[in-house]
């Protein structure tokens, strides 16, 4: 079969997503939850294992090898959804209003959680442009901004007065 996918011929094509479609689409809807993500990211599992069928290496099995392609698509289709909620929160948020307190809510703060929150609130930039500028990972700017979040949200329960658009970003982030 391998062989035969290798030269892209139609009926090993159709036996491969035969034999393989009903195991895959069940590992990536348990990863994704979601039916229509699972089913699009089922569709470019099979078109990666047919891009990819020439470095395919007897190194695992046949079964194991397309495993791991679906897998790291759903995980890389899971880390864009979460990045893009992200992005989509951040512009909730009336900047103007929350800027009258951000010295005095962030006095105390870390200076790189500050900065973190700075570049998302005030710049407008999205999680990955934030990482890209400071030049730190991903992971560590959200680290960062959860840690930004988790300040606020103490120094709100020990004064507290939340105004609304502060209290707006804990239910986000919460």
């Amino acid at each position: 079969m391998i062989e035969m996918l290798k030269v892209k011929n139609p009926k090993a094509i159709s036996d491969l997503y035969d034999k393989y479609a009903p195991a895959l689409y069940g590992i990536i809807l348990r990863a994704v939850k979601s039916q229509p993500k699972a089913e699009a990211i089922l569709e470019q599992t099979f078109l990666k294992v047919l891009q990819e069928i020439h470095t395919y290496t007897h190194a695992m099995t046949f079964f194991s090898w397309i495993c791991s392609i679906a897998r790291t698509l759903a995980r890389e289709t899971q880390v864009q959804s979460v990045s893009e909620k992200y992005d989509e929160e951040v512009f909730l948020l009336d900047r103007e209003q929350i800027s009258k307190n951000y010295e005095a809510l962030t006095k105390d703060m870390d200076r790189e959680c500050k900065e973190v929150l700075n570049q998302i609130y005030f710049q407008g930039r999205s999680l990955n442009q934030t990482s890209k500028l400071l030049g730190i990972p991903l992971e560590k700017v959200k680290i960062q901004f959860r840690s930004a979040c988790d300040y606020l949200r103490n120094k709100f329960h020990l004064e507290g007065k939340i105004p609304f658009t502060a209290l707006f970003i804990l239910l986000i982030h919460a």
